[in-house]
């Protein structure tokens, strides 16, 4: 990265506090703006990797820097105010960071996030279904929640169950469509609260199970 060049020290004669300009990134977005900050308003720095850092603002935005950490830190926290109170990291920060690296960051770092991640794998639900629309043969299942095509209230019994129906080319257990004993909006919610808690396997087997069968009514 040696056409970045070295962050610029502009000068001031005062005492003032470190003030720091640098480019942030645009949540939401490729873009990148001005930002100039005390450096009262730095929470914590971090390294990102042995040539990328970042600096994270009490308020959660932010900033990549292709600068190493050491050298970050330094030049902010080792500021020896010779050459003025200003740090221009203009030309470290917002594009030649993009460039340096494949790397959008929201206002709160995740490291955990640091490189893209693989495909998600689908959830895994547990059930007990039947295949015909009035039969009481129920089965339990286990199936992807990528291999559901959609699903709909039951035509006859549309707050009591759910009908699914598998893309083509997949079946569980020789089916392809089934019904299960909880209504749509139960099922819907069941599988949204899974996936927002990153839940890789749903047993809706004790909900789906019909405890009385003589209570089921069929059409």
């Amino acid at each position: 990265m040696k056409e970045l060049g070295r962050a610029k020290l502009l000068s001031r004669d005062s005492d003032e506090e470190l003030i720091i300009e640098a480019l942030a990134p645009v949540e939401g977005s490729a873009e990148f703006r001005s930002i100039a900050f005390k450096e009262s308003r730095i929470d914590y720095l971090f390294a990102l990797d042995d040539r990328l850092s970042g600096i994270v603002l009490n308020n959660g935005v932010t900033i990549p820097v292709a600068m190493p950490f050491s050298e970050l830190k330094s030049r902010i926290y080792d500021n020896d105010f010779d050459t003025g109170n200003r740090i221009d990291l203009t030309l470290v920060t917002g594009k030649p960071v993009a460039d340096e690296k494949a790397l959008r960051l929201a206002k709160k770092f995740n490291p955990a996030a640091e490189e893209p991640k693989g495909e998600e794998k689908s959830l895994e639900i547990s059930l007990y279904a039947h295949a015909e629309e009035t039969d009481r043969k129920f089965r339990r299942l286990k199936l992807l929640e990528s291999q559901i095509a959609f699903f709909e209230p039951h035509a006859g019994r549309k707050d009591k169950e759910t009908f699914i129906q598998l893309k083509p080319g997949q079946s569980i257990d020789g089916w392809t469509k089934f019904y299960v004993a909880v209504p749509m909006h139960h099922f819907t919610y069941y599988i949204n609260q899974a996936k927002n808690s990153a839940q890789a396997v749903l047993d809706l087997c004790e909900a789906t199970r019909v405890k009385e069968t003589a209570s089921l009514k069929m059409d």
